[in-house]
């Protein structure tokens, strides 16, 4: 879904084949890239398309002159996206179905627009929005001295309106967010590749202009080379002397205005000299880059502790120490959420729970918050849950700075972070088979994370105590005293209190948070359910619990080892040796020798996109807690598991049809045509010039119709 800057890449050469529409009225590669574009990223590829609805409309109501030319070409280019939507329906169908089952999406349409139309610059996006458009000062200085200097404004009427809608984003923020589909997530202006695209390419047809005014002063490759490296020396040093001003980030925005009117002067010079001074051009060209880069990317453009490169490189140092350890469908987990970015998982190359694409089911989280594991937003975090749920989910390795109970856990590694973080890497002591036996009369129904961990214990093994007893006699204004006997698990859950700290035998207990790994205030981001106090063995511990607000919701859980211990075995001994699992692209197969017919628990996520297949005979996969439910008989089992995403088929069938259309269309539209098509030509001007419109009205009139009114009416 964020993949941006492969169709920043990607935007040349789709541009190439729109041209090569109006040039020589050849469609293949445009309707090439197009494809690419929606196959590569759905998302971004909506913003794409928007901006080629207004660039052709804008193309065909100023440089067109012919009327028949104009239907024509809204014909190519209408036909053109509507076969490539066709031929990429396999993939995008599926993905728009995901994205409208996420909970990301939870809205109508209707309030969606309302929304956003109704929306102003927070601080943290203007914060981030406003970079982005630096180094474009030579563009820009280029644009303005031409106007200034040649006053030919008027033959550029469509490129000039097309910079000025795709800037307006950068003022009116319900029009910047309706381009984002109503949600930026902390990420504005992801279309500023397109802004950049459009004023650099206008920078150079105004630039062929300035061309013929100019004699060119021809050094060569030399003092190109020359200009380059001068530029890049001065930039580095003037960069090391700017570190040593004191509180830096405070003067950024000065220090980046004062270099942007340096080069601004810089290349006015050089515009009003007598002869072109193109390795001054250059000098000035990566002086800005590399500086601006270094201000405003290189030291973290996302201040946030999620994206800081340094986990990135902790994910790669913890991978090399799970080479080979894992199996498939085993999952890892940071316990700790010390390393604060979700998707270390990806980067390890390894299966979690943890998870940040923004387009997870919607179901998902209610499920898991319910089992007791964390939840932020539309992240779905490996944080939280017992030792039980751990070892049903296949989580058989932990990650995790502080020490670890020994009741529970073996340590098989650790290794230094490039963050200075100590990890220490764990093999679970309790572990399940893939398969499991499950009661079908069972449902969670219930908030009480306790008794859904008893729920789903006594409905996986045939042990019908209770794993988990809730401790009810806490003390809010004084110490709590257990003396526990036997191996116990502490669990501490709170509803309806925030900031509480928890104190252990007077220690405070962390719980990081993605702004503060060393947090210690309950809930945090990425700890804001269960939480465990720690492992004990006939041992006195003391707790005390400070800044509670709401007593009724403080929950303090003891879960039995011993109890766990006898649940697992029970599992083990039903299942030891009897089942063979291989895994592929799109699903898996169990092989597997049953003692009674019944139905089994497999650790994979629910979806309705779940086939299944019993020994040849199709197979009803049902829903359990949030994940697959298969009915299987006794003796000897295939089971053959298949996931198709839902749209895919009929996805198929329109990429099918569209590729044979666009064989069709191809073949034909070289041909000339006479008037039999002007009907069809002259109704897709007509679609095509009322989508551009309609967007003109509900992008930008109306949000900026109420952006003044929010400046003007209600202040006054």
């Amino acid at each position: 879904l964020m993949f941006v800057m492969d169709m920043a890449f990607l935007l040349p050469l789709l541009m190439i084949g729109y041209d090569q529409i109006f040039d020589k009225k050849k469609c293949g590669l445009f309707i090439l890239m197009c494809t690419v574009c929606l196959i590569e990223n759905v998302y971004i590829s909506a913003m794409v398309f928007l901006f080629l609805l207004i660039k052709s409309a804008l193309h065909l109501i100023f440089l067109t002159e012919r009327e028949e030319e104009k239907w024509e070409y809204a014909f190519l280019i209408g036909m053109s996206v509507a076969i490539s939507i066709m031929i990429s329906m396999i993939i995008i169908l599926p993905a728009i179905f995901a994205i409208s089952k996420s909970s990301r999406v939870q809205k109508s349409f209707l309030d969606i627009y309302l929304q956003a139309v109704n929306s102003s610059w927070s601080k943290s996006d203007w914060n981030m929005a406003k970079y982005m458009l630096i180094n474009l000062t030579l563009p820009f200085a280029v644009c303005f001295y031409n106007f200034i200097k040649f006053k030919n404004s008027k033959y550029y009427k469509e490129r000039i309106i097309l910079v000025i809608l795709l800037l307006l984003p950068m003022v009116i923020s319900g029009t910047e967010l309706l381009w984002h589909g109503g949600s930026r997530v902390w990420w504005p202006i992801r279309f500023a590749f397109l802004m950049s695209f459009a004023i650099i390419d206008f920078s150079i047809r105004l630039w062929q202009n300035m061309n013929d005014s100019f004699s060119e002063n021809k050094r060569g490759w030399s003092g190109y080379l020359s200009a380059t490296i001068i530029g890049a020396l001065c930039s580095r040093g003037l960069y090391l002397i700017f570190l040593r001003i004191k509180g830096i980030d405070t003067y950024k925005e000065l220090l980046c205005m004062i270099v942007t009117c340096f080069c601004g002067i810089g290349y006015y010079i050089v515009f009003n000299s007598k002869k072109m001074q193109q390795n001054m051009m250059i000098f000035l060209l990566i002086f800005e880059v590399s500086l601006m880069s270094h201000l405003c990317i290189a030291p973290n453009l996302y201040n946030t502790n999620e994206y800081f490169v340094e986990y990135l490189k902790d994910s790669q140092i913890l991978k090399n120490s799970l080479m080979n350890k894992t199996r498939p469908f085993e999952r890892v987990k940071n316990s700790d959420g010390k390393i604060a970015n979700v998707n270390y998982s990806l980067i390890l190359g390894e299966e979690s729970l943890a998870n940040y694409i923004h387009v997870i089911g919607g179901a998902f989280q209610p499920v898991l918050r319910e089992w007791g594991y964390s939840t932020h937003w539309t992240r779905l975090l490996d944080t939280g849950g017992t030792v039980f749920t751990d070892a049903l989910l296949g989580v058989n390795y932990v990650i995790n700075e502080s020490e670890l109970s020994n009741l529970l856990y073996n340590k098989i590694s650790e290794c230094e972070g490039g963050s200075g973080i100590h990890y220490n890497i764990y093999k679970t002591k309790y572990n399940i088979p893939f398969v499991t036996y499950i009661k079908d009369d069972i449902n969670i129904l219930s908030n009480d994370i306790f008794e859904n961990q008893n729920v789903l214990f006594k409905a996986t093994t045939n042990v019908q105590e209770n794993i988990i007893d809730e401790y009810k006699d806490i003390k809010m204004n004084e110490s709590t005293i257990l003396t526990l006997e036997g191996k116990k698990i502490l669990y501490f859950y709170g509803q309806g209190n925030e900031n509480v700290v928890i104190k252990i035998n007077g220690e405070d207990i962390e719980i990081p948070g993605k702004e503060n790994i060393h947090n210690v205030k309950y809930p945090s981001s990425f700890n804001n359910n269960l939480i465990c106090l720690g492992g004990y063995e006939n041992q006195r511990v003391v707790i005390d619990l400070l800044n509670v607000q709401n007593a009724d919701g403080i929950h303090l859980g003891l879960l039995d080892v011993e109890t766990l211990g006898r649940g697992i075995d029970c599992i083990n001994r039903e299942w030891q040796g009897n089942v063979k699992v291989n895994r592929n692209n799109t699903g898996v197969q169990i092989e597997l020798d049953s003692n009674k017919d019944g139905d089994i628990f497999l650790p994979i996520f629910y979806d309705k996109g779940w086939r299944g297949n019993i020994n040849g005979s199709e197979a009803e996969i049902e829903n359990a807690f949030g994940f697959l439910k298969v009915p299987i008989q006794q003796g000897e089992n295939i089971v053959q598991l298949k996931y198709i995403p839902p749209g895919k088929r009929t996805g198929l069938i329109i990429t099918i049809v569209g590729i044979l259309i666009c064989a069709v269309f191809l073949i034909r539209c070289n041909r000339q045509h006479g008037r039999k098509l002007n009907y069809v030509y002259h109704v897709s001007y007509f679609i095509l010039m009322a989508l551009f419109y309609g967007i003109i009205i509900l992008f930008y009139v109306v949000p900026v119709i109420k952006y003044f009114e929010r400046l003007f009416i209600f202040k006054s």
